[in-house]
């Protein structure tokens, strides 16, 4: 049996490849070896540089965004048959036998592995980022009722992937009267029309882009350069004016808790990464459209538990500090009943796969 925890994911969402880089961190953090692998890895070239194309194309047209989630694609129309034949067969040669999986697409290659393998002592743990099925996870619902399925937005219990030792929650009354704003990692919602409706309120606006901006003011932006599934790396943040930009120095969590901690809200569709800054580091949601029923169910355990509100509420109450000071502390409280999602996974044991064959 191999040691090592393979960690599947996707560089297409950010919102499960930036939880999964962190889990990856935590396991080194207990000396135990992983690997991770995003799925657009195994794409075929112009299958990867379709990707690159829709992330303009969605960011543009958040309609065209939402029909998309709500047809996932072939999987299987999108494989390098050489690069999967590859993959499986290196983990036959290595006996890989721990799974932690963040998206669903992962499912039926894991299981021609698994059928090929011919063994029993193999372990799968599938991570959904989500309070409801995300659009990955929706067609294998049924075939991981044989695995560890772990929800980290459940109703009773809120669990977590844990930043890191070196991360600690700046004081709320310390950061600076300012918001970060963004539409998640592929710039999507309606995040820029809110944005101008936010320009008279009282907090400065830290504006994620997607795009090359002459404007004066200042912005962050995801260096476009950076491809996920070539450098396994947090998304590198630059931030400047104009074209005149600067990396951000490179943590052992990514640079967007960074931003969020330093602010006072962060203004955003309520996606699972979103809600992992948010409650990492005890900012305030206030919530712009969500995109699909699985991000519609994130926001409503997010209003439930106090840690967040609709920008619509919001404006009504005239851009409330003392709303996002409550929610903040409400936040803060509950940092001590967090669970760290590692702490269910020590107690996994291997389950029977015979299911899957």
């Amino acid at each position: 049996m191999n040691d090592t925890n393979t960690i599947l994911c996707s560089g297409i969402a950010l919102g499960v490849y930036t939880p999964a880089l962190l889990f990856k961190k935590n396991l080194e953090n207990e000396n135990k070896t992983a690997d991770i692998v995003a799925l657009e890895s195994i794409f075929l070239t112009e299958k990867q540089e379709q990707i690159q194309r829709n992330k303009l194309l969605f960011h543009k047209n958040f309609k065209l965004a939402k029909l998309a989630h709500r047809l996932p694609p072939a999987m299987s129309q999108q494989y390098d048959k050489q690069k999967v034949d590859n993959l499986l067969e290196k983990w036959m040669d290595e006996k890989r036998s721990h799974f932690t999986v963040f998206s669903g697409f992962w499912i039926p290659l894991l299981e021609e592995y698994i059928g090929k393998s011919g063994r029993e002592d193999i372990a799968v743990e599938c991570i959904h980022m989500d309070a409801g099925l995300s659009p990955s996870w929706k067609p294998y619902a049924k075939s991981c009722d044989i695995y560890h399925n772990f929800w980290i937005w459940g109703d009773e219990c809120i669990k977590t992937i844990p930043a890191g030792s070196d991360f600690e929650i700046p004081a709320y009354e310390q950061r600076e009267n300012r918001l970060i704003v963004h539409g998640g990692g592929w710039g999507m919602g309606n995040f820029k029309e809110k944005a101008s409706c936010l320009a008279n309120c009282e907090y400065e606006l830290d504006i994620v882009k997607y795009e090359m901006d002459e404007d004066d003011g200042s912005y962050y932006r995801i260096d476009p350069a950076w491809v996920p599934w070539e450098s396994y790396e947090f998304p590198p943040m630059l931030y400047g004016k104009g074209s005149n930009l600067s990396k951000m120095d490179a943590r052992n969590y990514h640079s967007m808790l960074e931003i969020s901690g330093r602010s006072k809200g962060i203004v955003s569709k309520p996606g699972g990464a979103t809600l992992l800054d948010s409650i990492l580091s005890a900012t305030p949601l206030i919530m712009l459209e969500p995109l699909g029923e699985h991000e519609q169910r994130n926001a409503e355990i997010w209003m439930k538990y106090g840690f967040g509100i609709s920008i619509e509420d919001w404006e009504k109450s005239h851009f409330s500090n003392s709303i996002l000071s409550e929610l903040h502390n409400n936040l803060l409280e509950y940092q001590e009943k967090i669970k760290p999602i590692q702490e269910g996974m020590n107690n996994v044991t291997t389950k029977n796969i015979e299911k899957t064959r």
